[in-house]
Parts: structure tokens; sequence; C-alpha cells
């Protein structure tokens, strides 16, 4: 039993198929470069490629692998995951580089802390040092103050 030849509107249909798929303006199907896609963007049975003319399919399938089996929207998208992992791999620097930053940037706070803590501790020190002086300066002068008796009035 001899397969029949395909009719001219099967092949006509499956040409504009296979362009459309190819172009990446698929209207029916994923856009893939497949066998499935093919029929479904043609509006026929998949069986009828591989099955009914098997011969088809497989030019078909030829013409699709002779274009490296990606069709431009596939294409697209491979382009933009690329894209994306070099952005990823730059974000991800960026990253390390501000962390180094920050982590400097803290160190750097933690021992300015550090200094204005002895530096208030100094002050501090010395400001009691000062009143304890002033304090026994102080306590001088009162000890030589005239006392003040009762009947004693002071005039001007």
């Amino acid at each position: 039993m001899t397969k029949a030849e395909p009719d001219e509107k099967l092949l006509k249909d499956l040409r504009a198929a296979a362009d459309r798929l190819i172009a990446g303006t698929a209207l029916r199907s994923s856009g893939k470069l497949t066998v499935s896609d093919l029929a479904a963007e043609a509006g026929i049975k998949r069986w009828v490629l591989t099955h009914k003319h098997p011969e088809l399919m497989h030019a078909f399938q030829a013409e699709f692998k002779t274009l490296g089996q990606v069709s431009a929207p596939v294409q697209t998208a491979l382009d933009r995951a690329t894209q994306l992992e070099k952005d990823l791999t730059k974000v991800r620097q960026d990253k390390r580089r501000l962390k180094e930053l920050v982590d400097t940037y803290a160190a750097v706070i933690t021992e300015l802390t550090d200094e204005l803590i002895q530096a208030q501790q100094q002050r501090d020190e010395a400001l009691a040092e000062l009143a304890r002086r002033h304090h026994d300066a102080v306590a001088v002068l009162a000890d030589h103050r005239p006392t003040r008796r009762a009947n004693d009035t002071f005039t001007r």
C-alpha cells in the first residue's frame, strides 16, 4: 500500500505554518520548532504528519534542525535570560562591594564611638577634678570668712 501524496492545500498550510514558526509569529501554538507546534500551527492533527505523511515531518524536522531548533521568540527569551544573568552577576558584585563598604563604615563608627566614650570619660574626670579643686578653694575661703554675730550690722 502506497502512501497518498499530500494535497496542495496541506503543503501550503504546512509551509505557511513553518514560516510563521521560524519568524516567531505563531498564531495557534507556543512557537516552538517542533512537529506538534507545526501541526497545531497548520491546523491539522499531529498524526497527519507522524503517520500519514512522515516524509513531510522529516523534511520539516531537518529544516528546523538546520535553524538550530530555536525560533525567534525562543531566541529572544534566551537572549533575555543571558542578559538577566549578566545583570544578576553585576548586581551581586555591587552588593559585595556595598557590603564591604558598610562593614568599613561600621568599623569606623565603632572606633569613633569608642574614642567618643574615652573623650567623655576624660572630660568627666577633668570636670570632677576641677569641681574638687573648686570645692577645696571654696572651703578654704569659707574658713577665712568672718563669722557673723547676732548683734553685728552691716552698713554700706
